[in-house]
């Protein structure tokens, strides 16, 4: 699913600068907080995660990672045997990893012998010591910045992997920096850093590319545009005859939020907190609405899976994406959106409850940004589901309004490359010689080759009688 709001007005724009510093990554130590809630005691380490963090073993490899898991309440055996690992560690219990059947944790006695003591509940008497979870356990999300400079030649991408058990609750975050009279867009990932090369100031487009992998998935890619100049006007046009203009600014900052499981509102609240307080303002502001959406989302969806007896889970990485960038025109003003990049939750029930429970899922999502957005900015916020109501109630749309949901339309069609679905955009009404305004349509329809555009007889008419300028859109 993509959805998309945005929110207008005058926000807070000298945090993002192009060069601004590194900013810390920290939130809570949540492993940390759970040890000192249990004392410390290695007895009720064990014990709480045997009873309250459920065993799944709907997916394969490392997921979730401790964090993760704990937020979930759920794991599968790596999982699970990573978080008590974790707990044990911070309660200065000596305790290492051990695999045979599954993944469990053993602890040294005061003797100096070491004994098996979970996930599981029985001994696994095949379990032999590991120093660590191999490599290809993991699952990862490659993210990187793909670059076009030429119209004939292929975009070249720079891009850093990281593992979803290391990123929960640490946003991602993509950025312009100055290197002389170049800007280059850095991705930033706690300590690591990874500095694009071309000048984003002379490309011709720049995509965020999302490659998410692990064991048993077979490797999906998601992309999301940062900007196009491919169909800007010529230099020789003026602004006003602009109706292309690309997004890019040096100011455009995104903070991309990788969970692996359910948020829960008690850490939705806290992970609010942290956003209050962090540096600079528009980093933090974007950790509030990531976290808040997710927070109320999942509240909300596992209230509908307990009413409709429906099980459900995510069984690989969700990717949020909350952008800040100038408005266009008034760069004092500053657009903020949601874009849910990935958010696949795998549903346990018939095919016809299942469409049921993911569209009502997907409606709620769409209603809730909207308010996220207005909730945490203090300003209007416009989104596809909002524009909708309004027109429902005869209301006349505004043009950032209609703009809005064009592009939250055109961009879910894209990302979700269904076959044959269509989206067909065009006026209503007469035009003031009381002529039929429907018949200018253009349609968009999704093909095994891509995206296929075809303007009706009337539009194509009207675009020949234009100036040449124009005609290229035929194209």
């Amino acid at each position: 699913m993509t959805a998309l709001a945005v929110a207008f007005g005058a926000l807070p724009a000298a945090a993002a600068s192009p060069n601004a510093r590194r900013t810390t990554h920290g939130s809570v130590d949540y492993i940390a907080e759970q040890a000192r809630a249990l004392h410390r005691n290695a007895q009720k380490i064990v014990a709480f995660v045997q009873s309250n963090i459920t065993a799944d073993d709907s997916y394969q490899g490392v997921l979730r990672g401790p964090t993760g898991t704990l937020w979930a309440r759920a794991g599968n055996d790596v999982d699970r045997a990573l978080l008590l690992r974790e707990l044990l560690g911070r309660a200065h219990v000596r305790a290492r990893l051990v695999h045979g059947e599954a993944y469990g944790v053993e602890i040294r006695n005061h003797g100096g012998k070491f004994r098996y003591v979970g996930p599981a509940r029985t001994t696994d008497p095949g379990a032999a010591p590991i120093a660590r979870v191999p490599k290809a356990e993991y699952h990862t999300v490659d993210i990187g910045v793909a670059t076009t400079t030429k119209r004939t030649a292929p975009a070249a991408t720079q891009r850093i992997t990281l593992r979803t058990a290391d990123v929960v609750g640490h946003d991602v975050r993509l950025f312009y920096r100055r290197r002389g009279r170049r800007v280059v867009a850095v991705i930033e990932s706690g300590r690591r850093q990874l500095e694009t090369k071309p000048d984003a100031r002379t490309a011709l487009r720049q995509e965020l590319v999302f490659l998410v992998g692990g064991p048993g998935a077979t490797p999906l890619e998601r992309r999301r545009e940062l900007f196009t100049r491919e169909f800007t006007a010529p230099r020789s046009q003026t602004a006003a005859e602009n109706n292309y203009p690309s997004f890019f600014s040096p100011t455009n900052r995104y903070t991309i939020a990788v969970t692996a499981g359910w948020v829960p509102t008690v850490v939705a609240n806290r992970e609010d907190r942290i956003g209050r307080r962090r540096r600079p303002r528009s980093d933090g502001r974007s950790h509030r609405i990531a976290y808040r959406f997710l927070g109320q989302s999942d509240t909300y969806t596992q209230q509908v899976m307990a009413d409709k007896g429906i099980t459900a889970d995510f069984r690989s990485p969700r990717i949020t994406i909350v952008s800040d960038e100038p408005l266009v025109g008034a760069p004092k003003s500053r657009v903020v959106s949601i874009d849910l990049r990935k958010d696949d939750i795998a549903v346990d029930a018939d095919p016809e409850r299942t469409v049921a429970f993911t569209s009502n899922r997907s409606l709620y999502d769409a209603s809730l940004e909207a308010p996220v957005l207005q909730g945490v900015t203090g300003k209007g916020s416009v989104s596809a589901m909002t524009t909708l109501a309004a027109a429902h109630q005869q209301q006349v749309a505004t043009l950032e309004q209609r703009q809005a949901t064009l592009l939250a339309s055109l961009t879910r069609l894209l990302s979700e490359r269904q076959v044959g679905a269509t989206l067909t955009v065009g006026p209503q009404g007469k035009d003031a010689a009381g002529a039929d305004l429907t018949r200018y349509t253009v349609t968009f329809e999704t093909t095994e080759r891509g995206l296929k555009v075809q303007p009706s007889d009337a539009v194509r008419r009207g675009l020949n009688a234009r100036p040449a300028r124009d005609r290229w859109v035929l194209d």
